[in-house]
């Protein structure tokens, strides 16, 4: 009896890791887990099609060899202050590829472990360069006349609007 337990714990474990590689390999946002000190451990495939990056390229070292230069100190205090506190963080973060070409992506981080003892990070991401382009280029068509290509009238709306909202806040 106690042999069939084992066997069946054993069988258990063994599914459950294959299920855990299953979601980690196949799945299509980007996979980073660090440990406490932020170093990289682990990628999943999805991180090295977006980022350019093989794992050997980054395992060992830190997100920040991606950084884009384009996020302040006050960003990332802002970030590891969110994650301490309440143990996930999730915003749009601008980095660069190995290519060295500049991309913006939505990332989740999520804390493993608890606040006074983190043991790591797990990080998901997708790049949603693609998606920002096209919202600035609606935004712009909304904005502008197609044959001329000027500010239009809802433009001139909103522009007028803010100004006379900051003209009203500093009583001018």
């Amino acid at each position: 009896a106690e042999a069939d337990k084992q066997r069946s714990s054993a069988h258990q474990l063994a599914a459950s890791e294959a299920r855990y590689r299953a979601i980690f390999e196949g799945a299509a946002e980007a996979i980073m887990v660090t440990d406490a000190d932020t170093r990289i451990l682990q990628v999943n495939p999805a991180f090295c099609t977006i980022t350019g990056y093989a794992a050997e390229d980054v395992i060992g070292r830190t997100p920040a060899m991606m950084s884009s230069g384009r996020h302040d100190a006050a960003f990332y205090d802002d970030m590891r202050a969110r994650l301490a506190r309440e143990g996930a963080w999730q915003g749009e973060v601008w980095n660069r590829r190995k290519s060295g070409d500049l991309y913006v992506q939505w990332m989740s981080i999520t804390r493993i472990g608890t606040a006074d003892a983190p043991e790591g990070y797990v990080c998901t991401f997708s790049d949603i360069t693609q998606r920002k382009l096209n919202e600035e280029r609606l935004h712009y068509l909304a904005n502008h006349d197609p044959l001329t290509d000027l500010p239009n009238r809802t433009l001139l709306m909103e522009r007028l609007s803010a100004a006379l909202n900051r003209a009203h806040r500093q009583g001018k």
